[in-house]
């Protein structure tokens, strides 16, 4: 009997420690499962000793470059050289004043009369060869310093001209050379036309024809 009471008391013993054994162990593998291992390298995981990465900020938009004014293309524009002011050119629109003519019609027919005997000898110089017509032209002017009437230009207007001989012709427009006419002040000088016509040596017309004003 006391030792089977012994058996089954050293049986409880063991069974007792074995409960408080299972019971520490079950305590343990609690505690382990509450508080997870920390993480390594190898675990692609931040550790303990390992400071977090901070978030990577946003890039900074560049700085907007400063406004400029365009540069203009080509030469610089430069102000017209002498460019005349306003007054100047609304007076070139206003028309000249129209003065008198120095020589009117009546005068150039006087004096074209009053050169008839130069142009005859011209005529009787060439001989009877002297055939055709002559348009001559020549200019009255009147000179303002001097208070003279010049008569400058003589020539020959060959549209309508039919004498060829150029001796001839010389002598007949350089008669307009002989005319006179009376200064006035205030006037415009003329361009004046005439028409000789010889035949045989002789003169048949000594004829004014038109003028037109000098300005």
């Amino acid at each position: 009997m006391r030792g089977r009471s012994a058996a089954l008391a050293i049986a409880g013993v063991l069974l007792l420690a074995g409960m408080v054994a299972l019971r520490c162990s079950l305590a343990s593998s609690d505690e382990e499962a509450a508080t997870p291992p920390p993480r390594t390298a190898a675990s692609g995981a931040p550790t303990a000793s390992t400071p977090l990465p901070s978030a990577p900020s946003a890039p900074s938009a560049p700085a907007a470059p400063a406004a400029t004014a365009p540069t203009p293309s080509g030469p610089a524009p430069t102000a017209a050289p002498n460019a005349p002011e306003l007054p100047a050119i609304a007076q070139a629109f206003v028309p000249t004043e129209k003065h008198p003519p120095i020589a009117n019609n009546r005068l150039l027919r006087d004096q074209i009369a009053a050169v008839r005997p130069q142009v005859e000898a011209c005529a009787k110089d060439a001989g009877s060869a002297a055939n055709g017509t002559a348009v001559l032209t020549y200019m009255v002017t009147p000179d303002k310093k001097k208070q003279q009437v010049n008569i400058e230009q003589t020539g020959v207007e060959y549209d309508g001209t039919t004498i060829t001989d150029q001796p001839l012709l010389d002598c007949l427009k350089d008669t307009a050379k002989d005319m006179k006419f009376t200064y006035v002040p205030d006037a415009d000088g003329v361009f004046a036309f005439r028409r000789v016509k010889l035949e045989n040596g002789k003169l048949v017309e000594n004829a004014y024809m038109t003028f037109h004003y000098m300005r």
